[in-house]
């Protein structure tokens, strides 16, 4: 099949032309996104309703963290070893307007040297996470581009751009947006890592993942397209424990260290503790199983796990873009194409192992790979369209995939 970026090169007038096109396609997808994310995200506030119980721990940490208080210790797993980053970012990005606020204050003689309202607001926290969402729908066009040409990446970030899920989150004020964020940011990374291999794209994919993971535990899945891209580069049972395959294991290694530490400040007070609380979040957690689940063998746990989240994946991509995903993983794992494992090791992890080890999950769970089922779609539509031996069949049946795809999303 042949890609965009296979064909000859089109006149200047031609490609400038067309250039303008889809930035204005794309502004016009990134507008229509953000006005999704923000239509009615303020509703609520008024009445004290937060829709998510985690969404009230997340804002006392970034009041802690706006005020200088970077370890506290609450005494309660749910809260100790909660992963925080997304707060820790709505504290930096408040934290100026906040002090500058104070010293106006104190400028013209108030009583208090504030305005008597904590730093970060749910308010401020759902405009956040809906401007990270958007930004995550300009990612996804970037890797559709990268990956096969403008066309793709236009279609992908116009799914994305009105995926219920993506959302919905925003509206939780929670560190989900922010994991789907920075895990497209590892997975341009890590296709960085298979093509060039440079030191940085290893430093940028793993400080990238770390961020992911810090913001939502399941974020640690990011780490897997960049394991994937690593290894697809070695082609020979000697490249396995040579120089250039085992230096960048230890740059993403001191990497992850001191991502760590960034992304989660109280480690540098308290690192063993942190550490600890973390630990102990995830065991806590790693309890909340379906009573079905206990003491049955893999294959059965596996079942159950479709059984549980196969429906939701349905409700959040609509049958249509599920079925061209599943279509596009089992093409990548016949094909045996390198480029197109780099996108496809998320889900399959995610699926086949992560979903297996723990079926039951919230539907916001799914936001770290739902990007990548996207893409995986888009990338099977374009190249149908593109295939020389279909003609005009195939930009047809494009076309109508395209409107199949989009029309539901459009409605949902």
């Amino acid at each position: 099949m042949k890609t965009e970026a296979s064909r000859p090169r089109d006149p200047l007038p031609c490609r400038l032309v067309a250039t303008i096109v889809r930035t204005v396609v794309l502004a016009a997808i990134l507008c229509f996104g953000f006005a999704l994310r923000t239509a009615g995200l303020f509703h609520g506030l008024d009445s004290g309703r937060i829709y998510h119980p985690d969404t009230a721990k997340q804002i006392a940490a970034a009041n802690r963290f706006a005020r200088g208080t970077f370890y506290y210790k609450v005494g309660l797993r749910d809260y100790d070893g909660y992963p925080y980053f997304n707060s820790l970012l709505a504290a930096g990005i408040r934290y100026p307007f906040y002090r500058l606020s104070q010293a106006w204050n104190f400028h013209v003689n108030e009583e208090k040297v504030s305005d008597g309202k904590e730093p970060v607001s749910f308010a401020f926290v759902r405009v956040l996470n809906a401007v990270e969402s958007t930004l995550a729908v300009l990612l996804i066009f970037i890797l559709g581009r990268m990956l096969v040409g403008p066309g793709t990446g236009l279609l992908a970030a116009a799914m994305l751009a009105c995926s219920p899920i993506d959302i919905t989150t925003c509206h939780y004020a929670n560190g989900d947006t922010a994991a789907a964020l920075f895990g497209l940011l590892a997975l341009i990374f890590a296709l960085r890592i298979y093509r060039y291999g440079k030191p940085s794209d290893y430093i940028l994919a793993t400080a990238f993942s770390v961020c992911s993971f810090s913001s939502k535990y399941y974020g640690t899945a990011s780490a897997i397209p960049i394991i994937a891209a690593h290894l697809l580069r070695i082609r020979t049972r000697r490249d396995l424990f040579s120089r250039p395959t085992l230096l960048p294991i230890a740059t993403m290694g001191i990497t992850a260290i001191a991502a760590f530490f960034f992304t989660n400040p109280g480690a540098f007070r308290q690192p063993r503790k942190t550490v600890l609380n973390i630990y102990a979040f995830m065991q806590h957690t790693s309890g909340f199983k379906m009573p079905e689940q206990y003491n049955v063998p893999v294959p059965q746990r596996f079942l159950l796990s479709m059984k549980a989240n196969l429906p939701v994946f349905v409700d959040l991509l609509g049958p249509v873009i599920l079925a061209l995903a599943a279509i596009f993983l089992l093409q990548t794992v016949i094909r045996r194409n390198r480029t197109h494992w780099v996108v496809a090791a998320l889900p399959l992890f995610y699926i086949f192992v992560g979903l297996t080890m723990k079926p039951a999950v919230q539907p916001v769970y799914h936001t770290v790979t739902i990007p990548s089922l996207i893409l995986g779609a888009a990338i099977f539509i374009t190249e149908l369209s593109t295939w020389k031996r279909l003609g005009k069949v195939g930009k047809l049946t494009g076309i109508a995939m395209t409107a199949a795809v989009l029309l539901p999303l459009a409605n949902a």
